[in-house]
């Protein structure tokens, strides 16, 4: 359309301090391509870690009326990055996944030495989560369980090599969707 320019998009955190919970303290912003979906974040004394999934929400097909469920966009060639936004002064460095992925929840996140820590849990099998359940499924008194395609993972991002790497904590074939809990002794 001519004269219409694409609206710019970013995610911005904010902190809030217990002795004025009504006052937001920006604490930085992430330049993004679109509008991002993004469920959970990891944060440390000193960082927030912000993913930036396979998956993108599209606004004008909320602004259109359409089921939530038809709004996110999935686009498995897209690879997963981390943002690592430093609280202090809100710069932030683009860590880059060598595989998509959406992620869901988010466990510990910890530092020890230059290495960083965070657990997820997220799709692996590149599904949609809102086509797991099926009424034909659900009614099928045989069913085994619901194949989801979830794992909990634990990445390490090398703060000096920039380096990610992962393994998978738990990946069982069926029912694997889940709640992390955080660990309050890291």
């Amino acid at each position: 359309i001519k004269g219409f320019s694409k609206p710019k998009n970013s995610m911005t955190f904010y902190r809030i301090k217990s002795d004025n919970i009504k006052n937001r303290i920006r604490i930085g912003s992430i330049q993004t391509d679109s509008m991002e979906y993004y469920h959970s974040f990891g944060h440390t004394r000193d960082y927030i870690l912000m993913p930036k999934n396979s998956v993108t929400f599209s606004s004008l097909n909320m602004a259109k009326g359409d089921c939530v469920e038809d709004c996110f966009i999935f686009n498995w060639e897209n690879n997963l990055e981390f943002n690592l936004m430093k609280i202090e002064d809100g710069t932030n460095k683009v860590f880059k996944v060598d595989h998509p992925g959406l992620i869901i929840h988010t466990g510990n996140t910890y530092i020890e030495d230059d290495i960083m820590t965070i657990d997820f849990e997220m799709s692996a099998k590149n599904l949609d989560p809102f086509k797991t359940f099926s009424m034909s499924w659900l009614k099928d008194n045989n069913r085994k369980g619901i194949p989801m395609g979830y794992v909990f993972r634990r990445y390490k991002i090398d703060l000096k090599t920039e380096k990610v790497t992962f393994n998978d904590i738990l990946a069982p074939e069926f029912n694997s969707y889940g709640f992390p809990m955080i660990n309050p002794t890291f």
